[in-house]
């Protein structure tokens, strides 16, 4: 029995409960100053939580933003705190600051400067660690000219010191970081506004005289070179252009620059760090602004015969041994922009063969001007049917990209220009996306009399299938007005589309080709585009539903079902960007709780590991000083425990006639004790006959197992489950903890209706993010029909429920007592969101007890954690299917209505982003445990757009942490995964060809620390883990695989077991 009273401690034990006044009243204010911090706090941590669990791009600058806000709130936690216990707060003054520095570290730019250097020579350019101060496009072009020795016209650096200085000097780095802060990659217009703001700025700063000195000390050196007066390029070369993140187009260049401009041109180009494409692209790339540094390239201009673009590896043709070249007519910029439509050779790439050659006519080339710029020159008639380049330079061409392909390990995407005495010239080098698709398995047959043919012809930019409502651009239409989730049509592939390339599902344009700035970013974040149509904004209506299949450049009237499981989800950069994983770590030191257990010893200040252990830390105590566990605290002030046939624990506090008159602490308080309007009628919700407060979860030996890893579960369930009230007649704040999540109700119920009002924040569990927020979902949605206004985010919830009438607001209190009891457990079986809308309509039928129902195909000796398992037999054959056809993109059109009606697309959005990158299906076999030993199991990939695979988890302490050994039919490969803290770490990969519909044997084998692990009996890896591989086994898949599972076996001490589905 807890001791949680001291009673008789002196001959007036006996005290007479009465309302606060005075010094109590005072203790009192600080109680609400605090929760009123805790409030605050917490709502800080969900928005932190729901961005990076969410995928929507966000800035390192927002996340500073929330976490300063977030540390101001603590502070006033802290201070409350103090004056409610007028207690030494120095040690968690300490604390704080020791996370508060831990965080601020990881807040900081990984950036630094390895030299002071002005401007860098091209010829002093060695090494690939100097691109670290002149970024990839100056660097890899020194590099290709001195390692190589490629031919590239010559030049110099403008390194990311130049560009601090300059932003140093002219005080901008604050003002720019403050602009960019609250950013959102949805609010265009603000983005084009700050765009607009920040290039001002730099355009009208001088540049300091040491910079302009150096760069014309480096065109002088240029001049000598060549000869007086000699043109140049200035290029952008950002630190983390051309690697992953290209950022194709997004930068600008200025051409054929004389010696007068070349300073403007200086300034322009690094003014375009910040033009409203590139704060966009940075944004959904999860790059940081302090770590993208502007550098410059200033490089001899070439008058060129013809430029373009060569592909090392076909982007439409993969598989092909080929190479891919699109040539124009005078210079490149006209082909990359999107402008023209090019001359195309593909070559062979072991033989002097063109496999493929398209010459086009060609009505303009641009050109330089003699005085500097650049401009368009008509093409005389015998001209425009002339190829661009002949056959030698094509071969040539293909020759210097496969020693780039070599020197830089990887596929290139290069652009040249042959000089006016046919000299052949690199003048870029960067990584080259392609999206690796594979062929249908089923032919797909289209009702073309149904679903008419709009285009058929032009060039697949970027494979994929995209179905969704046309949106033509027009030039009088800002791209913030573009509708999310639309397909747009544009004349040109221009590249300032890619500003809206977030909220696009497909691309379609009449001029422009698969080299162009704007197909390479569509490339990147995997969305369908289909260029050089010639027609495509006059044959298709604005607003009208089409379906695109870029890979055979088809575009249909309508919606085409038989194409719909050909779409997969865009990609999204964010998941392995440097700014979503620092925020990863930061994350770390604030949303993990450790202090789950009051009576541990480490629950003390110096036990805070985390920001949430202080909350909780200073939540705890303020809450036992407030409520002094039912001792006299200070002079008028008493707290007593409510006595009740519910496995809760109540210490309330009256003040002022929430109790009956004239009762004292030596009075046994029950619920008919009690005058609190409010309190009574959420006590009706709790005690209705239909919540069963004893089975109303199916509880799982697996549930089990998560709540003994949380440490959720310690020796003293009663002091886990001790709620806190303020009561009055009219009034009650109650601070309620069901299990281990926590509710906080604050209500007013009186006869002035205009004064009623009902406030609810819930947060907490013990399941994962993913389940925590589903049941947050579902909670949402009861609420949202019970008529409360409610807030989504991540895993907390906020609804409130305004001007009812006193019988309204008992009956909506009562309600939601109801909701809260019968959903205190759900986040430890919850799975799916189909499950929410059935519990949402099951809750109005009164039917309390969600989880009981059981089905005659589940699985007998699994406990099923995530996704829809089931036994299917087949003959003498009996298998186990994961069905990921269910999972939440595939849901019935019903139950997606059903979500869009309540909360609309945001947060089902949030649940989807979770779900297709959070989301593994888990079964775990019982009594399955072992230390030495092995598993093994049948798989097959049946089916899957968003992944295809399937696997043994082992070594499994809970649902949030266990070792997974998986193979994958659409990335052919196998690895070995890591769940820690239900973070997911690759530990080993492996190239392995996996056919789709093959049954492939997999088989773990693990001795202490050491695994093995073997398909179709070939040892294919082995790891030595941190940890004892002791635990559970079980079938895992991820997203909307569809897997089938045979012939589950475990061996262990010279036992083998069959597991029965």
């Amino acid at each position: 029995m807890l001791k949680l009273f001291s009673f008789f401690k002196k001959e007036d034990a006996c005290t007479l409960i009465t309302p606060l006044e005075g010094e109590q009243a005072e203790r009192y204010r600080n109680f609400r100053e605090l929760l009123k911090n805790n409030y605050l706090a917490l709502h800080r941590i969900a928005d932190l939580e729901e961005a990076y669990y969410g995928g929507k791009p966000f800035t390192l600058q927002w996340v500073r933003m929330k976490y300063q806000e977030l540390f101001e709130a603590v502070t006033n936690i802290i201070s409350s705190f103090e004056g409610l216990s007028k207690k030494d707060i120095s040690s968690l003054i300490r604390t704080r600051d020791v996370i508060g520095n831990a965080i601020e570290k990881e807040s900081r730019p990984g950036f630094e400067f390895i030299s002071n250097d002005i401007i860098i020579p091209f010829d002093a350019i060695t090494s690939a660690k100097m691109k670290k101060m002149t970024g990839s496009k100056s660097g890899n072009l020194a590099l290709i000219r001195n390692a190589l020795g490629l031919p590239v016209p010559d030049g110099f650096a403008v390194t990311a010191y130049a560009f601090h200085k300059f932003m140093a000097e002219n005080h901008l780095i604050d003002p720019v970081a403050e602009a960019l802060e609250g950013l959102s990659v949805e609010s265009g217009e603000e983005i084009e506004q700050v765009s607009q703001k920040l290039r001002d700025m730099i355009m009208q700063s001088p540049v300091p005289s040491e910079i302009e000195e150096a760069l014309m000390n480096a065109y002088a050196v240029l001049e000598k070179k060549t000869w007086p007066g000699v043109h140049i390029a200035v290029r952008s070369s950002a630190i983390g252009e051309d690697t992953e993140a290209s950022f194709a187009g997004q930068y600008s260049t200025e051409l054929n620059v004389t010696k007068d401009n070349i300073i403007h041109a200086y300034k322009t180009v690094i003014a375009s760090k910040y033009s409203a494409r590139a704060i966009s692209y940075r944004m959904h790339s999860g790059l940081d602004d302090r770590e993208t540094p502007m550098c410059a390239a200033g490089i001899v201009m070439l008058d060129p015969k013809a430029s373009g673009v060569l592909y090392t590896k076909h982007p439409s043709a993969p598989s092909s041994d080929t190479v891919k070249i699109n040539a124009v007519s005078g210079l490149g910029e006209y082909l990359v922009d999107g402008s023209a439509s090019s001359d195309v050779f593909v070559a062979d790439k072991k033989r002097n063969i063109i496999v493929e050659k398209i010459i086009r006519s060609k009505e303009f080339r641009m050109v330089n001007l003699s005085g500097g710029g650049i401009d368009l020159e008509k093409i005389s008639e015998p001209e425009r049917q002339i190829p661009s380049i002949d056959d030698d330079t094509v071969f040539q061409l293909r020759d210097f990209g496969l020693m780039l392909e070599e020197y830089f390990g990887g596929h290139q995407d290069v652009e040249w220009a042959v000089d006016k005495h046919g000299k052949l010239f690199i003048l870029q080098s960067r990584p080259l996306h392609i999206a690796e698709t594979k062929i249908p398995e089923q032919q797909i047959e289209v009702n073309e009399a149904k679903y008419p043919v709009l285009i058929s012809g032009g060039k697949a930019a970027s494979p994929g299938v995209a179905i969704g409502k046309v949106f033509i651009a027009t030039p009088d239409i800002p791209l913030r007005d573009i509708p999310p989730n639309y397909i747009l049509a544009a004349k040109t592939a221009s590249p300032k589309y890619a500003e809206a390339i977030g909220k696009l599902r497909g691309i379609i344009t009449d001029m422009g080709s698969s080299t162009s700035h704007l197909a390479s970013v569509a490339r990147e974040f995997g969305v369908p585009m289909l260029a050089n149509t010639q027609n495509a904004t006059s044959v298709l209506t604005n607003r009208g539903m089409v379906t695109l299949y870029a890979d055979i450049s088809k575009v249909w009237q309508g919606a085409v079902p038989a194409l719909e499981k050909q779409i997969k989800p865009a990609k999204r950069p964010m998941f392995e960007s440097p700014v979503y994983q620092k925020t990863r770590r930061i994350l770390d030191h604030i949303s993990p709780l450790h202090l789950t257990d009051p009576k541990s010893q480490s629950f003390t200040p110096e036990g805070c590991q985390s920001i949430h252990d202080i909350i909780r830390f200073t939540h705890e105590l303020s809450m036992k000083q407030m409520f002094a566990l039912g001792e006299t605290t200070v002079k008028g002030m008493t707290s007593v425990k409510l006595t009740a046939n519910l496995p809760m624990f109540f210490q309330l506090i009256d003040i002022g006639g929430g109790l009956k008159f004239g009762l004292s602490t030596c009075d046994i308080i029950t619920p008919d004790s009690v005058e609190s309007i409010p309190f009574k009628a959420v006590w009706k919700g709790f005690t209705h006959p239909g919540i069963t407060w004893s089975g109303a979860i199916n509880f799982s030996m697996g549930d089990f197992m998560t709540l003994m890893a949380s440490g959720a579960i310690s020796g003293d369930v009663q002091d886990a489950a001790i709620s806190y009230v303020l009561i009055a007649k009219d009034y009650m704040n109650m601070s309620a903890r069901f299990g281990y999540h926590f509710a906080t109700i604050d209500t007013l119920c009186s006869k002035d209706s205009n004064q009623n009002y009902i406030t609810l924040q819930f947060s907490g569990g013990v399941g994962t993010y993913y389940r925590r927020s589903l049941r947050i979902n579902f909670l949402g949605n009861v609420l949202k029909r019970l008529g409360f206004e409610v807030s989504l985010k991540g895993d907390l919830l906020d609804a409130a429920l305004m001007r009812y009438d006193k019988a309204a607001t008992k009956e909506k209190l009562d309600q939601m007592a109801r909701l809260l009891a019968c959903s205190r457990l759900l986040d430890m079986a919850i799975s799916s969101q189909e499950q929410v809308s059935e519990m949402t309509e099951a809750f109005f039928r009164e039917e309390y007890n969600f989880l009981e129902r059981k089905q005659e195909n589940d699985p007998k000796e699994l406990y099923v954690h995530t996704g829809f398992w089931k036994t299917v037999k087949e003959q003498d054959r009996i298998r186990c299917i994961q069905d990921g056809t269910k999972w939440g993109n595939a849901l019935t059109s019903g139950v997606s209505k059903f979500m869009g009606r309540i909360f609309g697309n945001s947060y089902q959005e949030f649940l989807d982003n979770v779900e297709a990158y959070h989301y593994f299906p888990l079964a775990i076999a019982k009594n399955s445990e072992i230390s030495d030993g092995s598993a093994s199991v049948l798989v097959k990939a049946v089916s899957g757009s968003i992944d295809r695979a399937g696997g043994l988890a082992f070594g499994i302490k809970d649902d949030c942490n266990y070792f997974v050994f998986r193979i994958n039919a659409l990335e052919d490969n196998a690895i070995l995964f890591e769940f820690d803290k239900c973070k997911r770490y690759q530990r080993k990969s492996l190239k392995k060809k996996i056919n789709t519909g093959e049954w492939y044997l997999l088989k773990v084998e693990v001795a202490g620390n050491k695994f093995k692990g073997f398909v179709n009996d070939e040892l294919l890896m082995e790891y030595e883990a941190q940890r004892s591989l002791r635990g559970y086994t079980g079938l895992w898949t991820k997203a909307d695989s569809v897997t089938h599972f045979e012939n589950l076996q475990i061996q262990s001490e010279q036992t083998v077991r069959k597991i029965e589905f």
